[in-house]
């Protein structure tokens, strides 16, 4: 979970975040909106297509993001990744998560998974952009192993990724100096 903010909730210790999925079984690279102590999901623009209730993998996700898809602005609902890029079980998966102002893209062994854009969280009856906050790590009844971790500032999004086309207007340069 990245973008961590606000209190922790109090039944799962969760800060209000945006979450990058790491699951076998093709779930790797999908987007959750995590509510923190204040109950409110973090909020997101995506481009993608709506899902059917009965071909949902769980009921709060219904958009498959797709490059070329239709935009989805402010959805709260889990995003599914565009198709599985793991490798086999038993080898290493390379994921990276690259984070420029209110935008983020998941990517699963080099390609691009999801992309979402406006990332922002609803307080005290206005929307706040979402553009930093705390790392958290966690694993829900499975054993993960994390190696060769790394955390480093960009000034833009790398050129590969750029064609991942966001919703709406281009994100806002984040501050420095912090």
């Amino acid at each position: 979970m990245y973008h961590g903010v606000g209190a922790p909730d109090p039944a799962t210790g969760w800060l209000e975040s945006a979450q990058f999925g790491i699951l076998e079984g093709g779930e790797t690279g999908d987007f959750y909106g995590v509510p923190g102590a204040h109950g409110a999901r973090v909020v997101a623009d995506v481009r993608g297509e709506g899902i059917p209730a009965p071909e949902r993998r769980y009921p709060s996700q219904s958009i498959r993001y797709r490059p070329d898809g239709r935009p989805f602005v402010g959805t709260t609902a889990g995003i599914l990744n565009r198709g599985d890029r793991e490798r086999p079980v038993g080898q290493w998966n390379a994921l990276e998560l690259i984070c420029f102002g209110p935008r983020a893209i998941h990517v699963v062994n080099g390609e691009p998974s999801l992309a979402v854009t406006n990332l922002r969280r609803r307080l005290d009856g206005r929307e706040v952009p979402l553009v930093a906050g705390r790392l958290q790590l966690q694993s829900e009844g499975a054993e993960m192993f994390f190696r060769r971790g790394q955390i480093r500032p960009i000034d833009a999004t790398p050129p590969e990724f750029r064609d991942e086309r966001p919703v709406g207007p281009p994100a806002p340069a984040p501050r420095t100096g912090r």
